[in-house]
């Protein structure tokens, strides 16, 4: 068979491991807070049917609308994935190695994945890799599994909310009588 064996960790199908393979398994999403950067909108736009208002300040004209849809940024998440290099019997170590080393040259100790997002565009993430770490098998030294391991931490987005409207301040009085409505 030509080629080494990959598969996609998915708790809904049975996967039989044909060695040597790589092996990448999800592991559970992460906030990471720290890179987020305050309130921040991702789009801004006139909502739908609003109308356009032009507005005089301090002796110059603004014009926008009077209503605006607004969505918040995603919140940034680390999405970890463990790449899994396996192998066995007489060569199972130097061809666990060649799979190692591959893998490793594309992500260690940081590289980029691409991906295609659901508007077909093509966006890049940063990786940081952690490892590599040894799992091997021995039950009996002539069935042994060689077994190394990559964590890899995608520095990702997961975008979950929903889009609002928001009326902007048209003058000083509106600001003002706006805030005591809110009261």
């Amino acid at each position: 068979m030509p080629g080494i064996p990959f598969s996609m960790d998915d708790p809904s199908e049975v996967v039989r491991y044909l060695l040597p393979c790589i092996h990448v398994k999800r592991e559970d999403p992460g906030a990471a807070l720290e890179r987020q950067h305050g309130f921040r909108v991702k789009y801004r736009a006139p909502a739908p049917g609003a109308q356009e208002v032009t507005i005089n300040h301090r002796g110059q004209e603004f014009t926008g609308y009077d209503r605006y849809q607004e969505q918040e940024e995603a919140t940034p998440t680390d999405l970890s994935y463990t790449i899994m290099c396996k192998s066995a019997g007489k060569s199972a170590k130097s061809n666990a190695h060649i799979l190692l080393k591959h893998c490793m040259k594309r992500f260690w100790p940081r590289g980029k994945v691409y991906v295609r997002d659901s508007l077909g565009r093509t966006r890049s993430y940063w990786v940081h890799t952690e490892g590599p770490t040894t799992l091997n098998e021995v039950e009996d030294i002539r069935a042994r599994t060689i077994n190394y391991a990559l964590t890899c931490r995608v520095m990702g987005e997961i975008d979950v909310q929903d889009s609002y409207e928001r009326k902007p301040a048209t003058s000083v009085n509106n600001r003002f009588s706006q805030k005591e409505d809110d009261q």
